[in-house]
């Protein structure tokens, strides 16, 4: 059994390996076909797309990998079946679900370090993939168009831009601070161009103080403002990052800030639950592909059960990632929306091998 599980590896290793290349390839021509076009409107240099074209190659496979898994599974066993090797397997005691056993247990040896690359290499190389564009543009980059939001205490900014500097540090530009009283209701608004953190506290620059009472509007200018404040620079860093490129350590630190100042942290939730169930995910996947790609290869319809276990698969990240969005916009327990359909499908795939053995 030994030997059959190390050449159901190295085959299903081998398809793997071609798909996840072909697929990171064509999503980086894509991407790269479109920042081509924007080149002048960037402002930046064909040397600083290429750089941040690489860094953003990690990112890219870590995304990618559950397709490349689905893929690599039912054509590696597809190419088996070809050779009559599967048939040979079968007579000599290996099972369906013994050879679906070997398969995920190749996946999910990868998976291991997939997961490793996703949490370290993928997050580290979008940033500086982000530095890359920075550095040849000579400014920042703005990661939020419609503005940054965030709340400490009864206090609440909002930043139109905000600017992620070539060394990761924060520079928030057209800033509203609204300081509310216990009933929340406005005391103060404070707007500026600019707020610069140091030493422990916020510093804003060009600064108009609206002071309202219950007769007047109190209308004050200050070149300069403290705002003393615990609101820490890396959380709104991390609030200017997509939930998606963020490691599971950073989505709980800002999910704890959320819940703190009682704000809706459901994009960082879920961003977290992908992170947490892509193991499981990815190997439901390949299980709702993997019955597929037993069956005679002499027949007229193997070649359409392995494409039908294909879309299977990719049907069921595509439901699975719908779910989430219903549960999102419906208040439905994401943690149960996020690891259920993974066990339902995943023991409907062991069920099926099972019955067909």
């Amino acid at each position: 059994m030994r030997i059959l599980d190390l050449l159901i590896a190295r085959q299903v290793l081998g398809a793997l390996a071609l798909a996840w290349f072909v697929l990171v390839g064509i999503d980086l021509v894509i991407y790269a076909s479109a920042q081509l076009l924007r080149l002048d409107r960037l402002g930046i240099g064909l040397g600083a797309l290429l750089e941040h074209l690489a860094w953003t190659i990690p990112r890219r496979a870590y995304e990618l990998f559950p397709t490349a898994a689905l893929l690599g599974s039912v054509l590696g066993l597809g190419q088996l079946a070809s050779r009559s090797e599967l048939i040979a397997m079968r007579a000599a005691g290996a099972s369906k679900l013994r050879i679906a056993g070997a398969v995920l247990f190749t996946l999910s040896a990868l998976l291991a370090v997939v997961v490793l690359g996703g949490e370290t290499v993928a997050v580290s190389g979008e940033r500086r993939a982000q530095a890359a564009m920075v550095r040849s543009g000579g400014g920042g980059v703005e990661l939020i168009g419609s503005g940054l939001w965030a709340r400490e205490g009864r206090d609440v900014l909002h930043a139109r831009t905000a600017l992620l500097d070539a060394d990761e540090g924060l520079r928030l530009r057209d800033l509203r601070l609204f300081r509310l009283d216990e009933d929340a209701r406005l005391r103060e608004l404070w707007t500026a161009q600019a707020a610069i953190w140091r030493e422990g506290s916020w510093t804003l620059l060009e600064v108009r103080r609206l002071v309202f009472s219950e007769d007047r509007i109190e209308d004050v200018r200050h070149p300069k403002l403290v705002w003393a404040s615990e609101l820490d620079p890396q959380l709104l860093r991390l609030g200017a990052i997509r939930p998606r490129y963020m490691p599971v350590r950073e989505l709980r630190a800002q999910i704890d800030y959320f819940e703190r100042n009682e704000l809706d942290a459901t994009e960082y939730r879920i961003a977290l639950w992908a992170r947490v169930f892509y193991p499981l995910n990815v190997l439901a996947m390949c299980l709702c592909g993997l019955p597929f790609a037993f069956g005679s290869p002499r027949g007229a319809g193997f070649g359409r059960n392995l494409f039908f276990g294909v879309m299977l698969g990719i049907g069921f990240w595509l439901a699975q990632r719908a779910l989430v969005n219903l549960a999102q916009v419906y208040g439905l327990d994401l943690l149960a929306v996020s690891g259920l359909p993974a066990l339902a499908f995943g023991a409907a795939g062991i069920a099926w091998l099972r019955r067909t053995r």
